[in-house]
């Protein structure tokens, strides 16, 4: 979770002390809500490509992790440069940048949250299964001869 929000927050930061941003509405700026969808699914994909890192599965990522962020627009039917001018438009505005980036650490956070209780309602299925089939085992003793 705490690497989330770093990522969040660092890409955040990266972007706001980087290139001067438009005042001026790009035509084709995406709404903040897709915008905000879009961002969360760039943060999860990131995530899967660190996991691929830590677990030493990193053959190819660079294409596999181009190629789900292309995917990842193409079925929103969103052009690459619109993502990029909406982006550079939405952390150029203070208010719209900090809105955006609280909506969607509440959201990944959410999404967290839902993951772990998933999974503990799996562990306690599972130990609860474990336990039946314990206690309707039957144990045959043989006798050494």
């Amino acid at each position: 979770m705490r690497n989330i929000i770093l990522i969040v927050f660092s890409l955040y930061f990266f972007t706001a002390c980087t290139n001067k941003y438009e005042s001026n509405t790009p035509k084709n700026l995406i709404e903040i809500k897709q915008m905000e969808d879009i961002l969360i699914d760039l943060y999860l994909l990131e995530a899967s490509a660190r996991n691929c890192i830590l677990t030493n599965q990193s053959d190819s990522l660079e294409i596999w992790i181009v190629q789900q962020t292309n995917a990842l627009l193409k079925e929103r039917n969103i052009e690459h440069s619109q993502f990029l001018e909406s982006h550079t438009y939405y952390m150029g505005h203070e208010k719209l940048a900090q809105e955006l980036m609280e909506n969607i650490v509440n959201r990944l956070v959410k999404i967290e949250t839902q993951a772990v209780i998933q999974q503990q309602k799996s562990e306690k299925q599972t130990d609860s299964t474990l336990k039946n089939i314990k206690s309707e085992s039957v144990v045959i003793k043989t006798e050494k001869k």
